[in-house]
């Protein structure tokens, strides 16, 4: 029984895979392009996330400009309608039309101002994703 063990381990030995250097250098290479693509792949991947950053956090920075640019020119309205009230500038009809004017104004601004608010959430959840992201591409960069 030994014997025929012995000859079946000489029989698959022979069988088995025979490596040589050009099938070992073949194959290192193979590997190495394969490494180098990844890499350069991940490298593009990083800067379209960077750019795709830099994109977004523009755009928190023009939303903030036009909403505090909107609260700005409804500080200003406000305290102009203030300053003719207490001149006593305006009749009592044109007041009253002034009231209207400065409602369907302020209807106006207040629904601009809710839609700069969702914008502003938004670029806010846009932000905070931005900032994982630079912190992940930071953690994993060469």
């Amino acid at each position: 029984m030994d014997v025929n063990n012995r000859l079946a381990e000489i029989a698959a030995a022979r069988n088995a895979v025979k490596y040589t250097w050009n099938g070992i250098m073949d194959f290192l290479q193979e590997q190495y392009q394969a490494s180098a693509q990844r890499d350069t792949e991940w490298i593009l991947g990083k800067q379209e996330l960077q750019s795709k950053i830099a994109a977004l956090e523009g755009q928190i920075k023009a939303q903030s400009n036009i909403n505090r640019d909107l609260l700005k020119r409804i500080k200003v309205l406000e305290n102009s309608l203030k300053r003719a009230r207490s001149r006593g500038k305006f009749t009592l009809e044109e007041d009253k039309s002034n009231v209207e004017e400065t409602e369907s104004h302020t209807q106006t601004v207040d629904e601009e101002i809710n839609e700069l608010k969702s914008e502003q959430e938004i670029a806010e959840i846009a932000k905070k994703q931005a900032q994982k992201h630079k912190e992940m591409i930071e953690k994993y960069s060469l």
